[in-house]
């Protein structure tokens, strides 16, 4: 049986204002910084989270201020775009994977050394590559499409 320390504390806890600190902590350490006509403005709400998630879509940079958002419904926004020529996610495949003649020779020269480079990985993530093509157009009603999707990301 192993030995085990107990540990007894006289009293109640410390309080945090009661904890030793170079800083003093005071009421305005919490007060929101803007000046009054900035504060509580209407919109403002969604203007922050319209730009953390352009951010992170952008630059591909994953902060954690975009967690506090739950994610888009994707089938509620599929039927909210019909008016699309295309279907939407089409549309969206088009808009995220956009590849010019001399975009693809770039890539094409970055990624020479392949598995040993990272963009290699990552341009081919969100494409159909020629060794799962076969396997994709096979794909039954019998296959669980959920795993088979996970196994491909």
């Amino acid at each position: 049986m192993a030995n085990t320390k107990t540990f007894k504390q006289n009293g109640s806890p410390v309080k945090v204002k009661n904890i030793p600190s170079k800083k003093k902590f005071s009421d305005k350490l919490l007060e929101d910084p803007r000046p009054n006509k900035y504060r509580n403005m209407s919109g403002y709400k969604d203007f922050v989270r319209n730009a953390v998630t352009n951010y992170c879509s952008n630059t591909s940079k994953d902060i954690a201020f975009r967690y506090l958002y739950e994610k888009a419904d994707i089938e509620s926004a599929v039927r909210d775009h019909d008016y699309l020529d295309v279907p939407f996610s089409e549309y969206w495949v088009d808009r995220a994977l956009p590849v010019s003649k001399n975009s693809a020779a770039d890539i094409e020269i970055q990624t020479r050394s392949q598995n040993r480079s990272r963009k290699w990985f990552n341009e081919r993530r969100w494409r159909l590559i020629a060794s799962r093509f076969g396997e994709i157009t096979k794909i039954t009603t019998r296959r669980n499409k959920k795993n088979y999707r996970l196994s491909y990301i």
